[in-house]
C-alpha cells in the first residue's frame, strides 16, 4: 500500500462571508497555494453552492508521510483567510486522504460541463447530455491523482482556444499537461499529435489513462521534464513531429521561469493560469521573453493570452 497522503484543510464558517469575498477567497487560495480541489468543486457546483456555503474542504497535492507539508500550507490558508474575513469568522482543522481514498471521494463532484462551442468534459461513469449537437466532441476524463476536469475557468479558456487556433494535422506541445485534457482535446479538433510535459511524475498514469479513454493513446507522448525545449528534444528523438502550437496553462509562479524555454521553442503560445489582477505583470514578461501578444480572453478573475514569437 502506498505510503501516500492526501492534505486535506477543512474551512469552516462561524459567519458566512459574502459573495464577493467568498469568490475572492477561491481566487486567492487556488493562485497562491498549491491547493487543488475547492476551485474545481466551486466551478462544478456553482449553482449548487449558493448562498456560500458554511465550509469547504481544501485538498492539496499527495505527498509521502516524511514529505509533511501540512503546516505550511495551514500557515498559508490562515494568512489568507484572515486578510479577507473578519477575525474568529472562520476555523481550520488539518487532514488527510489515502491514494486509495481520494479517487472515489473526488467523483461526487465531477459532472459533465459544456467547454467552448463543441466540446464537453465527463467523466467516464457519465453519458453525454441528452441535447448535445450533433458534432458535440466529448473529452472523457477520470480525474485519478492529476488534475485537468475542466471546471476550472484557465482550462475552458485553453480549450475554446484551442477551439480557434488547432488547424488540421497540427502537433500540439502541453506544458503542465497534468491529466493530458488539452491534449486530448486539441486531437478532437483536428490535431494529429500531442506532446505532453510535466514535472510531476504522478501525472503519468492518468495522462497515458485519458489518452486511452479517448482511443488517442497512439497520438500522445508524455514526457517527464521541467524544460519545454528540451523535452522537444526528446520527443524528437522518440519520432514525435514538429510542434507548431505550445500550450501551457500552470499558475503564473510557476510559467514565468519557462517563458525562456517556451520562446526557444518559437511557436505560437496560448498562455494561461493568471488572473485579470496580473495581466499588466504577465503582458510585460511575456513581451520581455520575446513574444507579442495577439489576444487576451478573459473568463471571471481568470486571462488567458495568444502569443506568437517575435
Amino acid at each position: 500500500m502506498s505510503d501516500k497522503q492526501w492534505p486535506v484543510i477543512n474551512l469552516r464558517f462561524a459567519q458566512r462571508p459574502s459573495r464577493d469575498a467568498w469568490d475572492l477567497l477561491c481566487a486567492r487560495l487556488t493562485a497562491e497555494t498549491d491547493c487543488l480541489g475547492m476551485q474545481e468543486i466551486f466551478n462544478t457546483h456553482r449553482e449548487a453552492l449558493s448562498p456560500v456555503p458554511e465550509g469547504i474542504d481544501l485538498y492539496f497535492p499527495a505527498a509521502t508521510t516524511a514529505q509533511g507539508g501540512m503546516e505550511a500550507r495551514h500557515s498559508a490558508v490562515e494568512s489568507i483567510a484572515s486578510s479577507l474575513l473578519p477575525e474568529g469568522s472562520f476555523s481550520l482543522k488539518g487532514s488527510s486522504l489515502t491514494d486509495q481514498d481520494w479517487g472515489h471521494g473526488w467523483r461526487e463532484y465531477f459532472k459533465t460541463i459544456r467547454v467552448g462551442e463543441r466540446l464537453y468534459v465527463r467523466p467516464p461513469w457519465e453519458q453525454m447530455p441528452e441535447g448535445a449537437p450533433d458534432d458535440a466532441l466529448s473529452i472523457q476524463i477520470d480525474p485519478g491523482q492529476a488534475f485537468g476536469t475542466g471546471s476550472h475557468e484557465t482550462t475552458q479558456l485553453c480549450l475554446k482556444l484551442l477551439e480557434t487556433e488547432i488547424a488540421g494535422g497540427a502537433c500540439l506541445l502541453d506544458v503542465g499537461a497534468g491529466s493530458g485534457i488539452l491534449g486530448i482535446g486539441a486531437i478532437l479538433l483536428g490535431a494529429k499529435y500531442c506532446v505532453g510535459v510535466e514535472c510531476d511524475p504522478v501525472c503519468e498514469e492518468n495522462f497515458l489513462l485519458n489518452a486511452e479513454l479517448n482511443g488517442v493513446k497512439s497520438r500522445m507522448m508524455f514526457i517527464l521534464d521541467d524544460d519545454p525545449s528540451h523535452a522537444i528534444e526528446t520527443a524528437r528523438g522518440r519520432g514525435a513531429p514538429a510542434v507548431d502550437v505550445i500550450v501551457c496553462n500552470m499558475l503564473s509562479e510557476r510559467f514565468y521561469d519557462l517563458l525562456p524555454a517556451l520562446r526557444r521553442v518559437g511557436r505560437r503560445l496560448i498562455l494561461s493560469g493568471f488572473l485579470l489582477s496580473e495581466s499588466e505583470c504577465v503582458r510585460n514578461s511575456v513581451e520581455k521573453a520575446g513574444f507579442k501578444v495577439l489576444r487576451a480572453d478573459s473568463l471571471d478573475e481568470w486571462e488567458a493570452f495568444i502569443c506568437d514569437p517575435v
